[in-house]
């Protein structure tokens, strides 16, 4: 099967954007998104819109867990006020 096989959408769903309307946000299954518990998200940059919007239609009863290896732990805090810093960090 070749990749591009793989990402074919094999059903329809309601499309909603989440986020900005640039770089930052996503379209993604709303199924998807109301079904979700756990959130990764991986090199987020100084853009949370994203993760922000995600949280508030799901009423913050989701997990969110933000990760990108060139932000510092200040730069994060002057940024937002929800973010929690992990022992790893």
């Amino acid at each position: 099967m070749a990749l591009d096989d793989i990402f074919k959408i094999k059903k329809r769903c309601e499309l909603i954007r989440v986020g900005q309307k640039n770089d930052g946000g996503y379209l993604i299954c709303k199924k998807s998104l109301l079904e979700t518990r756990y959130l990764k998200s991986i090199g987020i940059s100084d853009d949370f819109s994203f993760e922000d919007e995600f949280l508030k239609i799901k009423n913050g009863e989701v997990d969110i867990r933000c990760y990108d290896d060139v932000l510092s732990n200040v730069f994060l805090l002057k940024k937002t006020n929800y973010v929690i810093l992990e022992d790893a960090l």
